[in-house]
């Protein structure tokens, strides 16, 4: 929907945020036969080629667009694009201890590939990733317990961002 809509009112804004999630979450809207028919029994492939194409999509506006990594990292075919601006992963720009992953996932994951054996073992991986990544979130409360689940970055992270996107801009308009 994120993507549907910056390619139908991009050209009304000089700039686009465009804060990128896990490509698990696409995921969701795939029949059983669409399931059955994949190919690569590889859910992180599955996801990062889905990033691929979403990047792709967004080269079309790149000059303009400020991508942010959310709860997963930017990955190369992302980090390949000429943005105005890009933050890689706000979980690394807010804890440079932490490594991110392109890859989040989210429960849903589970109950969509759960019943095919051939993504069982992507699946456990997955899953194991997914949960220790919310832990982490649930560790760092000072940052991330904002929207419903409460693993989303909070009012500190969203000014902060904000204040730097400003400042960006603000350098090319104020010269």
């Amino acid at each position: 929907m994120s993507l549907e809509l910056t390619h139908r009112y991009h050209h009304l804004f000089d700039y686009v945020v465009f804060v990128k999630s896990c490509s698990s979450r696409a995921l969701r809207y795939l029949t059983e036969e669409q399931l059955e028919a994949m190919p690569d029994a590889n859910i992180f492939n599955q996801w990062t080629n889905h990033s691929n194409l979403i990047y792709k999509e967004l080269s079309l506006l790149q000059n303009k667009l400020i991508l942010i990594g959310g709860l997963n990292k930017i990955n190369g075919e992302g980090l390949k694009l000429n943005t105005f601006m890009t933050i890689p992963s706000i979980m690394e720009e807010y804890d440079q201890e932490y490594k991110a992953s392109e890859w989040f996932g989210d429960e849903d994951a589970w109950d969509i590939y759960k019943k095919y054996s051939k993504f069982q073992k992507s699946l456990l991986e997955g899953m194991e990733h997914f949960y220790k990544q919310k832990s982490y979130l649930a560790s760092k409360p000072e940052l991330y317990r904002a929207g419903n689940d409460k693993y989303h970055p909070n009012r500190t992270i969203h000014k902060d961002l904000a204040d730097k996107i400003a400042k960006e801009i603000k350098k090319y308009h104020y010269l």
